[in-house]
């Protein structure tokens, strides 16, 4: 946790404003410091820059409104880290994007240049290598569950960062598997740490916070998980990988706002092949015709993007260790359970909780596993049948 001072509660107020954050960074540019840019008034705006009087008299309103000491203290309650830009805290690959967060809420470690795309081939905070965004639908067929599986427990070998959003979907197996795997994963929130979304991911988000990687959030604790934020956390998922890679999604999935972030930040894109009649596979199958990558493999990935590792996985001690990440190994004792209890006809979660009196996240989680090894399937979407 950074030291509280007039300066950093400043920035808290800012970063509270709603005001973007290019604008921001004009207003700090300018004026010199968080707190002077408070102490101005409407009329003080350039007419003719990035900003208004009006947009600075909507600052000042917003931002006056704000109890940053408060937030400063729910931050340290909770566990948060509050990291400011500009501070040798701050990831220098998202540093360095148009529109840097002024504030990043940090719950757990928080990686520095490596994983965020920098010079260094390894990460000083978490001594891997650098940062794959693995990205996708919220209603993943059971292909690309198996995919974005597959590509993260690859990541988790390789000793490569994973990074996502924590939404339903693509994102949740990309967490999963990578703390599953032993693996370092970065979650990348559309909300506050108080509001986190959605809500069933919240073990997982403690478990990733726990286990050597970071929950991120750039809004403030409390805020609510709207949609406008979903888009705009994108720049973040993408500012802190080398690499990004789309594994299935709809014509307006999100996905590919993520992907065109990140080829406008320099970074190579990578798509999943899928079947043309699948609509999830319309995003990957899209920019696979306007020039990204295909991925099978992430060998793929670190013949692309070589400034992932100082030393690709092909070398002896990572090969054996990738090709046991793409075997789908035995069952561990809680799936062969469920999937022995499905040999009596479809259930649903509640049903399997019931009948094993396990926690419901747990029985979720090994569901997941299963459905990612394709033992099981889903019925309307309520019940699970065996395969």
């Amino acid at each position: 946790m950074e030291q509280k001072s007039e300066e950093s509660l400043a920035m808290l107020k800012l970063n509270a404003s709603k005001v973007r954050p290019d604008v921001l960074h004009k207003l700090l540019s300018d004026f010199g410091s968080a707190s002077a840019v408070l102490e101005q008034r409407p009329g003080d705006a350039d007419s003719g820059g990035a900003f208004s009087a009006k947009t600075l008299q909507y600052l000042l309103l917003t931002a006056g409104r704000f109890d940053a000491e408060a937030e400063w203290n729910l931050a340290q309650k909770m566990g948060v880290d509050v990291v400011f830009y500009g501070s040798s805290s701050y990831p220098d690959g998202l540093g360095a994007i148009y529109d840097p967060p002024l504030v990043l809420y940090v719950k757990g470690k928080l990686p520095r240049s490596g994983a965020s795309g920098a010079s260094s081939a390894e990460s000083p905070a978490t001594g891997r290598g650098g940062g794959v965004a693995i990205v996708g639908t919220r209603r993943p067929t059971p292909y690309g569950r198996r995919v974005a599986a597959r590509l993260s427990r690859e990541c988790a070998a390789a000793g490569l960062t994973t990074v996502s959003g924590l939404a339903r979907g693509v994102d949740t197996v990309c967490h999963q598997t990578s703390v599953d795997e032993k693996g370092v994963t970065l979650a990348v929130l559309g909300s506050g740490h108080r509001r986190l979304y959605p809500g069933e991911n919240q073990y997982l988000a403690d478990r990733i916070a726990c286990e050597g990687g970071a929950v991120i959030s750039e809004f403030p604790l409390s805020t609510p998980p709207d949609a406008a934020n979903f888009p705009r956390r994108n720049r973040i998922i993408a500012g802190l990988a080398e690499a990004a890679v789309v594994v299935e999604g709809g014509r307006k999935s999100g996905a590919l706002i993520t992907a065109r972030l990140a080829l406008e930040q320099g970074k190579e894109v990578f798509a999943v092949p899928g079947p043309i009649d699948s609509e999830e596979s319309w995003a990957p199958n899209y920019l696979i015709r306007q020039g990204a990558h295909i991925v099978e493999s992430i060998r793929d990935v670190l013949e692309a993007a070589p400034g992932l590792l100082s030393a690709a996985p092909a070398s002896p001690a990572l090969a054996p260790k990738m090709a046991a990440a793409g075997s789908s190994g035995e069952l561990g004792p809680r799936e062969a359970k469920l999937l022995e209890l499905l040999g009596g006809g479809l259930k649903s979660i509640d049903e399997l909780v019931l009948e094993t009196r396990w926690p419901a996240a747990s029985v979720t989680q090994g569901m997941m596993e299963l459905e990612m090894r394709d033992k099981i399937l889903y019925v309307n979407g309520q019940r699970y049948a065996r395969k």
